[in-house]
């Protein structure tokens, strides 16, 4: 079992509070990955499970063992830098045994857990080269092999793409993926990245302020966020929100119509809400069908997708997923329909309603 279990865990900093009172169960052999803004904990977080940050209050358990004062060395852990931390006067091969070689293990038993972590990182031709000799990526998937030939309970990675070119973070990811499967071992994942975040992840773990504001499966957090501000983090362009009130009918009326919606049956008539549409659930509106009217602000053209930003009668931003067809044109008319199973209600402070 290499499970991690977060009780009750904070963080000051003299008065200042940065965590407070998180409680997390991660599975055994679960890709978990930490997201938020800067400044939110995720990178605290982590390091305060590696022991790098002495833990204020509550317990850190590691695989059923309360690490909570134990040294990081003690952990079973192994942590994977957005920096490589690599020695530049030492190979590629002196690199990954190092930590190795400093806790006096054979030479042999060395040269074989380097082997072996070269072979699953396809870095058995740059064994021999120095730091300076390698890309980027390339780099980063030494520092990775630096940590597997410790073969921890627990990986730990602190946004380690973020130096990486657009196309290097696509690369290594799919490599990530790849060796979360062929490893098995519970891996833990800071990003403020949301794309790594829904390609990686078993599980999101969405922080804001040093708390956690929802944790579930990619689908979970994005199909059903519990806030305002999930919206606002999970989806890329964001979720529409749009403001409206509840309508006697049980529906909620927003841009000028009321529209039905299953939510709303069951809340009090004429309630102030918060109206969420992802931008894929909107889509040309059939003749007849109840529609909102939308002016065209500007579009982005994507190859296949095309975003149509715009103005909803009666105010309100909104942006449209449009995959066929040329792109509306600054100031064109839409009738933008959905299924009312899309919809999304959030109360004045941005919870859900459900």
């Amino acid at each position: 079992m290499s499970g991690v279990e977060l009780r009750g865990v904070t963080k000051s900093y003299g008065a200042v509070g940065v965590i407070h009172g998180i409680d997390l169960s991660i599975a055994d052999g679960d890709f978990v990955v930490f997201v938020g803004p800067s400044g939110c904990g995720k990178s605290t977080l982590l390091r305060m499970i590696a022991g790098l940050e002495e833990v204020t209050g509550g317990d850190v358990v590691i695989a059923g063992r309360d690490v909570t004062d134990a040294d990081p060395s003690e952990r079973g852990i192994a942590m994977v830098f957005q920096s490589y931390a690599l020695y530049p006067h030492m190979s590629v091969r002196e690199n990954m045994g190092f930590g190795l070689k400093m806790m006096r293990q054979a030479p042999a038993a060395v040269a074989s857990r380097v082997d072996a972590a070269a072979e699953i990182l396809k870095l058995g031709p740059l064994l021999d080269r120095k730091p300076s000799q390698l890309s980027g990526g390339q780099r980063q998937r030494v520092a990775i092999g630096h940590a597997i030939v410790r073969d921890p309970k627990v990986f730990l990675f602190d946004e380690p793409l973020s130096n990486l070119d657009a196309e290097l973070r696509v690369s290594m990811r799919i490599e990530i993926a790849r060796l979360h499967r062929e490893l098995g071992n519970t891996m833990i994942y800071v990003t403020h990245d949301q794309t790594e975040a829904m390609t990686l992840a078993d599980k999101i773990v969405v922080l804001r302020a040093g708390r956690v504001e929802q944790a579930g499966t990619p689908a979970e957090v994005y199909d059903d966020p519990a806030n305002t501000f999930v919206t606002g983090f999970i989806g890329s362009p964001r979720m529409n929100l749009l403001g409206g009130r509840t309508a006697a009918d049980g529906g909620v009326t927003f841009g000028g119509r009321t529209f039905p919606a299953p939510v709303a049956a069951r809340l009090a008539p004429d309630r102030p809400v918060q109206v969420g549409l992802r931008p894929e659930h909107l889509r040309e509106a059939r003749p007849g069908e109840a529609s909102l009217g939308v002016t065209v602000g500007f579009s982005e053209f994507l190859g296949g997708t095309s975003y149509v930003y715009g103005e909803v009668d009666g105010g309100g931003a909104i942006v449209a997923e449009r995959r066929r067809g040329p792109p509306p044109r600054p100031g064109d008319r839409l009738d933008l329909a959905f299924d009312p199973a899309d919809l999304r209600l959030f109360d004045a402070e941005g919870l859900r309603l459900r």
